[in-house]
């Protein structure tokens, strides 16, 4: 059995699958995390969807685990109660949409609402984190990382995170000078950006280097595995056994 980590797919579900294929993966052995950000922007959000509710996405003993991005939280906010009636709340739904929720109301009108139900079911229900373990490695999965703990913290206060950092955090979890006790697998900021901002304590040229080349960045024990795929990147994958990675 292996376990993958894939995020930020945003609608892109052609290249989602041929990452898999790549990999070999197989739903009768293998475990695949998504780190959040399934929907808004790409253009194949609706089979994303429909991918999510026919794998039976966090249901007992499915191997497809998915965790809350803050794209998914934006589109909650926005709806008002049940999914498939397509009403908005006023306020949120203006912002969402300039963020590409648009994308995503105008493709889930394509599913059936049974469909969309079973969408809205896993998403609102998602968890923000996972952690694992492989031998004595730690590894902690979240949308956009982790706030670092306090100087002289234990390793276990680093555990303490708040819904809203493990979905927003973004920069300051990756541009802190901080490393973490355990491994952090994490999205948000696609490395094709990321890679040139300035402040990366600790980042080695060949590690933005990788990032500009549309593929994951690793220093320390943080991991960005955004490779920016819906803004003409990678799409990639992880495999936590043994950090091997995959690219379509």
């Amino acid at each position: 059995m292996s376990v993958y980590a894939v995020s930020d797919i945003h609608g892109c579900y052609d290249r989602f699958i041929a990452v898999l294929d790549s990999a070999q993966f197989d739903p009768a052995s293998d475990q695949l995390y998504i780190l959040g950000d399934i929907v808004d922007r790409g253009q194949q959000i609706d089979l994303c969807a429909q991918w999510l509710v026919d794998n039976k996405a966090n249901a007992k003993g499915s191997p497809i685990h998915f965790l809350m991005g803050n794209h998914e939280e934006m589109a909650s906010w926005a709806f008002m109660g049940v999914w498939s009636r397509f009403r908005f709340d006023a306020v949120n739904q203006p912002s969402w949409e300039i963020n590409g929720g648009t994308a995503t109301i105008q493709q889930l009108q394509k599913l059936d609402p049974a469909t969309v139900d079973a969408f809205q079911r896993i998403v609102t229900r998602a968890p923000n984190a996972a952690t694992l373990r492989f031998g004595e490695r730690l590894v902690l999965l979240c949308h956009a990382g982790i706030r670092p703990a306090e100087p002289e913290a234990e390793d276990g206060e680093w555990l303490i995170q708040s819904e809203e950092d493990l979905m927003w955090i973004g920069l300051d979890w990756y541009g802190a000078p901080e490393q973490p006790p355990f491994d952090v697998v994490s999205g948000h900021k696609p490395t094709i950006g990321l890679c040139h901002e300035p402040e990366l304590p600790g980042c080695p040229d060949e590690v933005r280097a990788a990032g500009a080349a549309a593929r994951m960045m690793h220093w320390g024990r943080k991991h960005d595995i955004d490779c920016g795929c819906v803004f003409g990147g990678n799409m990639g994958l992880l495999r936590l056994d043994d950090w091997q990675e995959f690219y379509a």
